[in-house]
């Protein structure tokens, strides 16, 4: 496994900013197109004020999920991907169900004012066969494939992921068992060295921000040899001055540090390193 190199500049910091402006200026003009979709069905008036917020977070994340794609652009496979997507990280049957309901309704106004000539979504559906089959574990192949990306053998950091948490998580959760949330809003006095003992990392909810799935997630874990040999010692002293591990996390609207990294990651599993068993997530 390559030794991690946490100092070095991300990859995309090397992009002429002028190749970078436009691309920012290319995504904000697409994301508008989706705005625009949402207003035209807000616009009937006579919904919630959580219903709004409700609907457009729906049509935010599938733009997100999509990349930024064009919505003239949006096939029928690209919502059946986002379907399975959102199944294969827990979501029940009936929150996905309506989530794409709720695409259904948005397209079929779009389809009204002519800013669409089909609707995507109308033929997916989410039937209770398709509840999430049983996670399965990663192969050693399937590791090999993770851990020979360029995250990790050219110091790739894309764009609003947490930069060194993309190298981090994916590691931690191999080698500690824990899961994204509880990672990712580790802070940087949960290492530490027991004498006789070593390194382990403390998962618990004390922190204000900190949250677990019940009581039983409180724990101890030993922090195995390859995470010291892959260099977790000097990023922990990269980050001594911050309070948390992963400070260029960003919680995402529910307010989860994990939320868009995990987006992020099972796009990565999927597109990039091909990966595409929906059983095989993150968790």
């Amino acid at each position: 496994m390559t030794t991690p190199t946490p100092f070095c500049h991300a990859q995309d910091d090397s992009l002429d900013s002028h190749v970078v402006a436009a691309t920012v200026a290319q995504h904000h003009a697409v994301m508008q197109r989706y705005v625009e979709i949402f207003d035209l069905w807000a616009k009937a008036g006579g919904r919630r004020a959580t219903t709004h917020n409700d609907y457009w977070k729906i049509l935010a994340s599938f733009a997100s999920f999509l990349d930024r794609k064009e919505p003239r652009e949006i096939l029928r496979k690209d919502v059946i991907a986002f379907r399975d997507f959102l199944l294969g990280n827990g979501q029940s049957v009936t929150t996905v169900s309506r989530k794409i309901g709720v695409l259904k309704t948005l397209f079929r106004v779009a389809i009204d004012y002519e800013v669409l000539s089909v609707n995507p979504a109308s033929q997916v559906r989410v039937s209770s066969t398709q509840q999430q089959k049983a996670r399965v574990a990663f192969t050693v192949e399937d590791l090999n494939l993770l851990f020979q990306s360029p995250i990790y053998t050219s110091g790739y950091r894309p764009n609003g992921c947490g930069r060194e948490a993309v190298y981090w998580l994916p590691l931690l959760a191999l080698f500690t068992g824990a899961r994204v949330e509880e990672l990712a809003q580790l802070l940087v006095s949960d290492i530490h060295l027991e004498e006789g003992h070593g390194y382990f990392l403390s998962i618990t909810d004390d922190a204000e921000h900190s949250k677990l799935k019940n009581a039983a997630s409180r724990r101890r874990i030993p922090l195995h040899i390859t995470l010291l040999d892959c260099g977790l010692l000097e990023y922990l002293e990269s980050v001594r001055e911050r309070r948390f591990l992963f400070p260029d996390l960003k919680p995402n609207p529910r307010g989860k540090l994990g939320g868009y990294f995990s987006t992020f990651f099972s796009k990565h599993l999927r597109q990039q390193v091909g990966i595409t068993d929906p059983r095989k997530v993150f968790h």
